[in-house]
């Protein structure tokens, strides 16, 4: 409830809540993330200009 609280008073581009670190339970229940909008294109170029072979984090984040 309090990660729905704190990701409600972001609007979309101007912020996020995101979980760093958390029990594996808590992540299964809520999103780490969160929304990611219209932002997940720079992402996946950002993450393949730096990370070409996808072998870096593989799996994780929302640039997966």
């Amino acid at each position: 409830a309090l990660i729905t609280r704190l990701r409600s008073r972001f609007n979309p581009g101007e912020g996020s809540v995101v979980i760093r670190q958390g029990a594996p339970e808590l992540r299964r229940k809520v999103d780490p993330w969160g929304p990611i909008g219209e932002s997940l294109p720079v992402m996946q170029v950002i993450k393949s200009r730096f990370d070409p072979s996808g072998i870096l984090n593989r799996g994780r984040g929302p640039v997966t």
